[in-house]
């Protein structure tokens, strides 16, 4: 069980059981409406600490915090070939599994996270073409490990 990457819980119950769970986030509307034809249903949204198992076969945290978000899979069939949500300078999402995008985070967000989403992949060298936002809260009665 050993494993020298960062690992993430397969769900929300999961981080909890594994306790790495630190909130759950909600978008303000099922699905999120991106833009006039993007859209993305959120099944479940949490924060975790970033954990691996050492050889010992335990938990061990690891610096920064990875947000997972389940999506409703054809949501986010041309992600990322055709929209990213994030920039090249901040958080920005990556595909973790056919129904999942997840990005990693120096410190627990704040209640509220607002990101950019842009069409195409991530790119340094040129200037993003915006097509909306993607926006999260820190569910009320979430509570901290």
């Amino acid at each position: 069980m050993y494993s020298d990457f960062p690992q993430m819980s397969d769900s929300l119950d999961d981080a909890w059981n594994k306790k790495v769970f630190r909130a759950e986030y909600i978008v303000p509307q099922n699905p999120y409406k991106i833009n006039d034809t993007l859209s993305i249903t959120v099944k479940e949204a949490w924060i975790e600490h970033c954990w691996k198992y050492n050889k010992a076969g335990k938990i061990a945290y690891i610096p920064d915090y990875q947000l997972i978000i389940i999506c409703d899979s054809k949501d986010i069939k041309q992600y990322p070939s055709n929209w990213t949500i994030g920039t090249t300078d901040g958080p920005n999402f990556r595909s973790c599994a056919r129904d999942c995008i997840m990005a990693n985070f120096e410190d627990i967000p704040n209640d509220h996270i607002e990101l950019i989403v842009q069409k195409g992949r991530l790119a340094n060298n040129k200037i993003p073409e915006i097509i909306g936002k993607f926006e999260l809260r820190k569910k009320p009665q979430s509570v901290e490990n």
